[in-house]
């Protein structure tokens, strides 16, 4: 489901901030959406991780940035017949939760990727990444995690004990 309107304008919502994915030494999520004519990015850098959304090539329109420690990754469980990621960025009152996901049968479903919107529990926008177009690392965000020191324990992320 693709419902783009409200999404445009709820990109113009928010400002500038201190992320800058295209300079970032790594990405957790890169696609395309609407035919190629805006890209999102997920990435990390040095203490923080961000999300930016805009016209492919082009200055974003929306970008938020948080320190890597406060970042609110769900990573995979280990169970299940599809590996399920999201990361989500909150800005005033709206959600966004970028998502991933791969089938591991070999025959099942090509991998999908996206953002959902939302506001409490209301989905204002959702948008599915281009076929062919994902490129995803989310391990990579979980091991820039347990280098700053956070453990995955109990559905949530934590200070790691010393040994």
């Amino acid at each position: 489901m693709q419902r783009l309107a409200p999404f445009a304008a709820l990109a113009l919502l928010a400002g500038p901030a201190g992320a800058d994915c295209i300079t970032r030494a790594e990405s957790f999520l890169m696609c395309t959406v609407k035919g190629g004519a805006k890209e999102l990015r997920g990435c990390w850098g040095p203490g923080d991780a961000g999300y930016q959304f805009g016209p492919e090539g082009g200055a974003p329109e929306l970008v938020i940035s948080v320190p890597l420690a406060q970042l609110d990754f769900i990573p995979w469980a280990g169970v299940g017949s599809s590996i399920w990621e999201e990361v989500n960025f909150a800005n005033a009152d709206l959600q966004y939760s970028i998502w991933h996901r791969v089938d591991r049968a070999p025959e099942g479903d090509p991998p999908s990727a996206g953002v959902t919107v939302t506001r409490g529990d209301e989905t204002l926008a959702e948008l599915t990444c281009d076929p062919g177009t994902i490129s995803a690392n989310f391990e990579g965000l979980y091991q820039a995690k347990a280098a700053i020191g956070q453990c995955w324990r109990d559905f949530l992320w934590q200070t790691c004990k010393s040994p």
